[in-house]
């Protein structure tokens, strides 16, 4: 990467990371990270006009409040933010939240990292069918504690410790966790009772 891009991306970092809580609109210094990295283009199914960038509190595995970065829908930003000072509230743990355009917006990358992160205009994998997060209506939660699993598959691919769901340590999510409790009651479906594949990061509006 040459140095005069690395330098604008870490600048950009620090303009968000200088937000405090709140919803925010897409600002072209927003947007033109977002299409640097790769998590929005033309074509996607939503325009940057109807994104919104949310600052977030949240309780790290060290019990330290920080503040991260979702984009999400403007239609579902303000019940996002009160879910997640709800999970914030309980003391549910999240590893890290920064915005998928840091990791290229590859999923897998951004996943390993245990990245907790909503939009990403791409495909649903193997296929040619937008995704819940091209549409700013999908988050993923402490991805590498509670992967995706298919029959065949597991996603990311550090995630083999975490199949176990007898498992239980902080920021894996269950059935009865008061995070799931806390979604669902606000309306979003949790991946973790599809049938076909568990999904268990993934809770979708």
């Amino acid at each position: 990467m040459k140095v005069w891009l690395l330098l604008f991306l870490i600048l950009q970092g620090f303009a968000v990371s200088a937000k405090p809580p709140g919803i925010y609109l897409i600002t072209p210094d927003i947007a033109d990270r977002m299409q640097r990295g790769g998590s929005w283009h033309k074509g996607c199914p939503v325009p940057l006009s109807k994104l919104r960038l949310l600052r977030i509190r949240y309780h790290d595995f060290n019990n330290t409040t920080r503040i991260g970065s979702l984009i999400v829908h403007k239609a579902v930003s303000k019940e996002v933010v009160r879910i997640f000072e709800a999970l914030y509230t309980i003391g549910y743990p999240i590893e890290r939240m920064q915005l998928v355009s840091d990791f290229d917006a590859d999923d897998e990358t951004s996943m390993r990292a245990n990245n907790t992160s909503a939009f990403n205009c791409r495909y649903i994998a193997g296929t040619k069918k937008f995704s819940k997060h091209s549409y700013g209506k999908a988050i993923d939660i402490n991805p590498r504690l509670n992967p995706c699993i298919t029959k065949t598959s597991v996603a990311p691919a550090n995630a083999h410790p975490y199949t176990d769901r007898k498992r239980r340590v902080p920021g894996m999510l269950h059935s009865d966790d008061p995070a799931v409790k806390i979604f669902k009651k606000a309306g979003w479906k949790w991946g973790g009772e599809w049938h076909s594949l568990k999904d268990y990061q993934h809770f979708e509006k």
